[in-house]
Formats: structure tokens, sequence, C-alpha cells
């Protein structure tokens, strides 16, 4: 896939700036970002900015939005049900690892599915397998869940401590959540 093309054009007193999605491509639906946070590359070469988010249709997204290192990325916003659906062609009772996820990124940089499973390791989606190495174990997605209905709420996301426990009589490291969606407002 090819990204959308801008275009900028001068008029007398503004510049405007005109988006065309690629030919045959649907245009992305409006997100609304409901958390930033930040989480070390599989390898723990480099720092990974991403967002999760949520269209009108309550459909949950992720992204990434920078990377510390030189891997390339794209920013295209990933629907996490389509990630789920990957993962779930694995019998729960196996290991994964982000091989899983290549199908939904043909044709594009070929660190997405790192970069993306590194996300879900962050988020609590699946764990390093304490059996074998370089794989991991799902986990059941309801403390995941729970966190982004809170968010979802305007409650904020629960608090955890580093080791990603419920934090005990400490301020949690608050996560940039901004509300506003990811479209211009015209």
């Amino acid at each position: 896939m090819k990204p959308a093309v801008a275009k900028t054009t001068k008029t007398a007193s503004k510049s405007e700036v005109t988006i065309k999605p690629e030919a045959g491509k649907k245009p992305e639906p409006d997100v609304r970002v409901l958390k930033s946070a930040v989480t070390p590359s599989l390898s723990g070469k480099s720092k990974l900015t991403y967002e999760v988010g949520v269209t009108s249709s309550n459909d949950l997204r992720l992204r990434i939005v920078a990377n510390s290192g030189a891997g390339s990325f794209r920013q295209e916003w990933v629907e996490l049900r389509a990630i789920r659906a990957a993962l779930d062609k694995v019998p729960r009772n196996e290991t994964v690892t982000s091989d899983q996820l290549v199908p939904l990124f043909v044709k594009e940089s070929a660190n997405m599915p790192s970069f993306v499973f590194a996300v879900l390791l962050h988020e609590g989606l699946v764990r390093r397998s304490a059996k074998e190495k370089r794989r991991y174990e799902r986990v059941e997605p309801e403390a995941f869940d729970a966190a982004v209905q809170a968010l979802l709420e305007g409650k904020g996301a629960p608090r955890t401590d580093a080791k990603g426990g419920k934090a005990k009589g400490k301020k949690a490291v608050t996560e940039k959540t901004p509300s506003a969606s990811t479209k211009n407002k015209k």
C-alpha cells in the first residue's frame, strides 16, 4: 500500500493541504486517541511511541507514531480485531510470535509485525514464554479491555506500577491521553 499523497498549494494568503487517498482505497475513519505510550522494541534497541484509539463505531485501533531507532514503519491505524484474529489462527495452547501478524502488513515495512507485537507485549495482551526463547503466550484481555473501557468513560487508565501490577500508595506515571480526534477539525 502506498501512503496518501499530500499536495500543498499556495493561495493569496494561506496554504491549503489536500490529501488524496490512494485509488481504490477507502480513507481511514476518524479515530479518537485514547492513549499514547512508549515501549521498548522487541529487540530492545529502540523505543516505540504508539497510540491506542477508537473509531466512532467503537472499533479499537493501534498505530506506531515514532521510533527512536532507524527502523521504518507505517503510521496507519491497525484494527485490534484483525490482530486478535491473526493470533487466534494459532491454537490457544501454542506459543505465538510476531510472524502471526505478517499477513496484516503485506507490502509494508518488514518491521511492522514486530513493532505492533511490542505494543501487544507492553499492553499485556501477550507475555514472554517461560519455556521457549523468543516466543510468547497470549494473555486473556480482561485487564486491557478494562483499561480501555475506563479511558472510554473518561476515568483514565487504572494505575499500575512498573511491573504491571496495581500501584500501592504511589502516584502512577501518567501517560499522555489526548481526547481529540486525530483528524483536523474544520
